[in-house]
């Protein structure tokens, strides 16, 4: 799944003003809102879904990623589309802490995209496991004049089977104790520092991996 999410994410097109013929048919996977059978994109747009040969629930109202293909244009403009595929969010609520390690702790997780919409920092992410209902996920943070400081946190049993999933770290709490840090107004968009631990089979002992970006709260 992991190669699929990431070959769709990477020719994702967005779909509001871009439609030119009421021929064209789009292909892409989005974040969004799923409910009642239409799926609303962290970019506002509405798609209802007309084609679920799957049998995915589509009427749970619920956080999720779809992989979907639209329809050609009705004369008024609506959106429709197949779904192809729905990884449900797994919500991590961040606690704040004193500090963050600066050595690698707990077992392996594999950041491979990362990225802010709708409030959140997005994740796709994998693990190593036998079992998945064995597995927590744990998001901690600090913050500083240099920005925030998030930790992903996996703890779980290793196995050879490899499991994705899609993770959102809600950004409100870290933002409103990042601002209430600086005395004056805080400055946006914020330095945000990622952190989690990884390791492969070939290459040895766990290693602290760290990824940046910026966020700036949405009006």
């Amino acid at each position: 799944m992991k190669k699929m999410i990431l070959a769709l994410l990477s020719g994702i097109l967005l779909l509001s003003g871009c439609h030119k013929s009421d021929s064209v048919i789009y292909s892409g996977i989005e974040a969004g809102h799923i409910a009642s059978g239409v799926f609303t994109t962290d970019g506002g747009v509405r798609m209802t879904v007309v084609g679920n040969e799957g049998k995915l629930d589509v009427n749970t109202s619920r956080r999720a990623l779809v992989s979907y293909k639209t329809h050609p244009l009705t004369g008024e403009n609506a959106v429709e589309i197949d779904v192809n595929g729905i990884w449900d969010a797994g919500i991590i609520v961040p606690s704040p802490v004193e500090g963050l390690p600066q050595d690698p702790s707990g077992s392996p997780v594999q950041v491979t995209d990362a990225w802010f919409s709708a409030g959140y920092l997005n994740l796709l992410a994998s693990f190593p496991c036998d079992d998945p209902a064995k597995h927590e996920t744990t998001a901690s943070y600090t913050v500083g004049k240099d920005g925030i400081k998030l930790r992903l946190q996996h703890e779980g049993s290793l196995g050879d089977k490899q499991e994705d999933v899609f993770l959102c770290i809600p950004m409100e709490a870290p933002v409103n104790a990042y601002s209430e840090s600086q005395k004056t107004l805080a400055t946006f968009p914020v330095a945000v520092l990622l952190q989690w631990s990884w390791y492969a089979l070939d290459s040895g002992p766990l290693m602290l991996y760290e990824r940046k970006g910026s966020y700036a709260p949405e009006s």
